[in-house]
């Protein structure tokens, strides 16, 4: 269920990637907010999806920044690029997932695609 909620949430925000704009710009910062908020909903998510592991730890709002900034620098690349099929989507989101979790010295994320 994750890897298809994630790669259906990653296809909506890829279609509206039409409006992003280059990396810096006050749009860039809006989006990065706007994925760290949504990550920050993963924690209400069933055990085992989304973040909810880290539900209550001090440090998500970081970790969240964090997936948020990788996640909209992510989009901005594909812009120029073919569109990676669901699973590479997934896959690349689970390695910034744990590369945000590592820089944080949180746990790995639970599943990996």
């Amino acid at each position: 269920m994750f890897k298809a909620t994630m790669a259906a949430m990653a296809g909506v925000l890829m279609v509206s990637s039409s409006w992003a704009a280059p990396a810096g710009t006050p749009d860039t910062a809006a989006a990065q907010k706007m994925y760290a908020d949504m990550c920050k909903k993963t924690v209400d998510w069933p055990n085992g999806q989304g973040e909810s592991d880290l539900k209550g730890n001090p440090k998500l709002d970081a970790y969240c920044a964090c997936f948020g900034e990788k996640f909209v620098d992510r989009l901005l690349k594909s812009q120029s690029s073919p569109s990676p099929s669901a699973e590479q989507t997934a896959r690349g989101e689970f390695e910034m997932r744990a590369s945000c979790r590592a820089k944080l010295g949180l746990p790995a994320p639970a599943k990996k695609p």
